[in-house]
């Protein structure tokens, strides 16, 4: 379904077919990259294929264009991260005067403006402060950072056929209902405002049962 709106938390995906189907995920955020409004979301959903390829077109939902990818990859000991630069006819859609913004997130929580530091996140953990995320398919969803995995771990990329190591993944365990589902990869997990100086911090960009930290 197409939204009047860009943010984060809805749904997003590369315009080209995988075997005849499009490729879903959620947009992470909003994020001005080199001056220019980008949507940041996880690269396996904006390369369902594991191909980079430059200016392709990404759709909100995937067959009506909004973006074209700029920046990504995808490897071993690499983040599973994507930009893709809104097309101009569409920056009008980005909400809240051109800021980022996720969407679902409750008004006590302000809007993502910086990363999280290894430090922050072994506060989060010894603290037990919450983290949050609104994904496409699970909406709002809260959990607590239980660990960081130091050693490799291998995550399939069916679409591309492939298998790649990661590392410093963050494990996150649900506070009530499931964390998340299919079709949330790509959203930002978050700490409340409050928890930590001045600012919001994005912690991770969700894949499946595992968030990949940004920061190593």
């Amino acid at each position: 379904m197409a939204n009047r709106k860009l943010e984060g938390g809805l749904l997003v995906g590369s315009n080209r077919k995988i075997d005849g189907e499009y490729a879903y995920g959620t947009i992470g955020t909003i994020v001005w990259y080199n001056k220019r409004p980008m949507i940041l979301s996880a690269f396996h959903v904006l390369s369902p294929d594991g191909r980079f390829v430059l200016n392709d077109e990404i759709g909100q939902p995937p067959g009506r264009t909004v973006a074209q990818m700029s920046v990504g990859s995808f490897g071993n000991g690499q983040l599973d991260v994507g930009l893709a630069e809104v097309c101009s006819d569409h920056v009008s859609m980005i909400g809240n005067n051109g800021t980022s913004r996720v969407y679902g997130i409750p008004p006590q929580y302000t809007q993502p403006s910086g990363f999280a530091t290894q430090s922050d996140i072994n506060k989060l953990i010894k603290k037990e402060i919450p983290v949050i995320k609104s994904g496409y398919s699970t909406k709002l969803t809260e959990g607590f950072i239980v660990g960081i995995r130091k050693e490799a771990f291998t995550i399939n990329y069916p679409i591309a056929r492939r298998k790649f190591k990661v590392y410093n993944l963050i494990v996150i365990q649900a506070k009530k209902r499931e964390f998340s589902k299919e079709m949330d990869s790509g959203s930002i997990i978050m700490t409340p405002g409050e928890t930590l100086p001045d600012c919001e911090y994005i912690v991770a960009i969700f894949y499946l049962e595992v968030a990949v930290s940004l920061r190593s």
